[in-house]
């Protein structure tokens, strides 16, 4: 899967933070999940997989999370591992951060079995089609060790469609009228497409079927930790 930030989205993503309100909860909701697990682990290292690094903002909070997380990112947009290598160069420099290049589900399919401690992710397996999807949370299953932690800050529908709708509408209007203060009418006709997209019947990511979803593939204690407009934060153990 690729393409969806390969544009002008690609280019300006540090916006995003701008225009999505509750940004900021989100990002603190998995850096708070993911350090609360590693107080339990006592190894020396902890390994942690990122799938869409986009321009390393979450790959940050994964990484202060705790001092013993070497994180692998895995990202397959040239202009965003750009960025995510501008970003956090001391991070690579100390060795706590690789980055793949590569299809996610390419990827996935190249790692042992019970290779990582934890995966944390953030607005990225909404972009991928159900198919694809439910391919990658089972590789991800599969990879993960024995009591691993999944935690994953997205673009999750609510079942109450007339809810979803409003919040829907909400976030366009913002992401017109933010791209339009900044003399970005053309980006924020770019980013209105995507989110559009994202609501197609082959792309959205609706809460409580993701919920089933995961269970299904033997994922425990699936929960939301945190809800906010269209996004929550969902978090699992192995």
């Amino acid at each position: 899967m690729n393409g969806r930030f390969s544009g002008k989205i690609g280019e300006n993503y540090d916006l995003f933070r701008c225009i999505s309100p509750n940004d900021e909860e989100v990002q603190a909701a998995i850096g708070n999940a993911l350090g609360e697990y590693c107080k339990g682990i006592h190894s020396e290292k902890i390994n942690v997989l990122e799938i869409g690094a986009g321009t390393g903002r979450t790959s940050k909070k994964i990484l202060d999370a705790d001092p013993r997380i070497i994180l692998t990112s895995i990202d397959n947009e040239p202009a965003m591992i750009e960025q995510l290598m501008k970003n956090l160069r001391g991070h690579i420099g100390e060795g706590r951060l690789k980055i793949l290049q590569k299809d996610a589900l390419e990827a996935l399919g190249k790692i042992d079995n019970w290779r990582f401690n934890a995966f944390a992710s953030a607005q990225t397996l909404h972009n991928f089609d159900r198919g694809y999807r439910k391919a990658c949370l089972a590789e991800l299953y599969r990879i993960l060790m024995p009591g691993g932690l999944f935690v994953n800050g997205d673009k999750y529908a609510v079942e109450d469609n007339a809810r979803h709708s409003k919040d829907l509408a909400l976030r366009i209007k913002r992401f017109a009228d933010v791209c339009l203060d900044k003399g970005k009418p053309e980006l924020g006709i770019e980013w209105v497409n995507h989110l559009l997209l994202d609501n197609q019947p082959d792309f959205i990511m609706k809460e409580q079927e993701s919920v089933q979803l995961m269970e299904n593939l033997g994922f425990l204690d699936v929960k939301i930790a945190y809800r906010s407009g269209l996004e929550a934060v969902i978090t699992a153990v192995k």
